[in-house]
């Protein structure tokens, strides 16, 4: 594996930052006790994490707990939030941040006027999922209801959205653009099913019917070799796949079932997180069992996410020099209120 590395993981209130050297990380819990975390994703400098729960925020923290801002900002009469954010993602240079929840609309801001721009409609169900394009220029959806939305940012209208497949009994359980095909995604379902979307065909270029026994429960492009996927599930199982070929290459199996899959930026480490609270480190060059494991959590890993390997310019003005929040900022308007 990599010489180094930073791997984030959220299960219930808390975010963990791990590194190859350490089983001990560094816990904080960004949005408070409260608040049941469901998402979390790195900016594109690996520096800002965002992470979106329960409480309808997206905080950006350090990746020492320090806060840096909270979407939405509150207001006057309090800001209008959605009940229950289930997903958040970073733009490729982090200019936009995407997210999604128990609305059904796909929300994107502005990162440098922290202000939500534009709304995706579509959805008839809560969002589960979304990912933002290589290029900018679309960001794909999935619902617990099982439709897949590609939202063409190009357009002036909130409304540009082609539907991938109809809304069927299975949720989508996770979905993502390949980092090197813009017109190539994937996404996972409830049933343990795969699918290859070609998004400017909007068909699909090849479904894994129940690939997996039981649910899966995430999908991950390498960002190294530009065929190579892989998917999660509550089978235990991890399947790496040729997104070419549409053949199944590789499978590893876990010792407890799998709840999130994360790539690492060398292209043969691998992280996943469990039900019970576990992540496991896997390299493919070295077989099935894992090179790491971590038993953090007392609860379910609902997202894990490797820190994506960025080299700054030496004339970029970094992003981070946001002047960090106090903890009177951070809480809502109404918990300020009770104390």
């Amino acid at each position: 594996m990599s010489s180094s590395w930073e791997l984030v993981s959220v299960a219930k209130s808390e975010v963990k930052v791990w590194t190859k050297q350490t089983q001990d990380p560094f816990t904080f819990k960004p949005h408070g006790g409260s608040t049941t975390l469901n998402a979390v994703c790195w900016n594109h400098t690996g520096k800002v994490l965002a992470t979106a729960g329960s409480d309808g925020r997206i905080i950006l923290s350090l990746t020492n707990g320090q806060p840096l801002c909270v979407l939405p900002r509150e207001t006057a009469n309090g800001a209008l939030r959605e009940d229950n954010l289930n997903a958040v993602v970073f733009g490729s240079n982090s200019k936009y941040l995407v997210s999604g929840g128990s609305a059904g609309v796909v929300k994107i801001w502005d990162m440098k006027r922290k202000e939500m721009i534009k709304e995706l409609t579509g959805h008839t169900q809560p969002i589960s999922c979304v990912s933002y394009s290589s290029n900018g220029t679309s960001v794909a959806s999935g619902s617990f209801s099982g439709d897949v939305l590609i939202h063409n940012l190009l357009q002036p209208t909130t409304t540009q959205q082609k539907a991938l497949r109809s809304p069927l009994t299975q949720a989508v359980r996770g979905i993502q653009f390949s980092p090197f095909i813009k017109d190539l995604c994937a996404s996972c379902t409830s049933d343990g099913s795969v699918t290859l979307w070609n998004t400017s065909l909007l068909r699909s270029a090849h479904h894994f019917d129940r690939v997996h026994s039981a649910p899966a429960t995430g999908v991950s492009f390498s960002p190294y070799n530009h065929l190579l996927m892989c998917s999660a599930g509550l089978d235990q199982r991890i399947l790496f796949y040729d997104a070419k070929e549409y053949g199944v290459v590789k499978k590893m199996k876990s010792e407890e079932p799998l709840s999130s899959v994360s790539f690492m930026h060398d292209g043969v480490t691998i992280a996943v997180g469990t039900t019970l609270g576990s992540i496991f480190v896997y390299d493919l060059r070295a077989g099935s069992e894992p090179k790491a494991k971590y038993r953090g959590h007392s609860t379910a890993v609902t997202a894990v996410a490797f820190q994506p390997h960025f080299i700054l310019p030496s004339n970029s003005d970094s992003s981070e020099t946001t002047k960090p929040l106090s903890q009177a900022q951070i809480k809502p308007k109404q918990q300020q209120q009770q104390q």
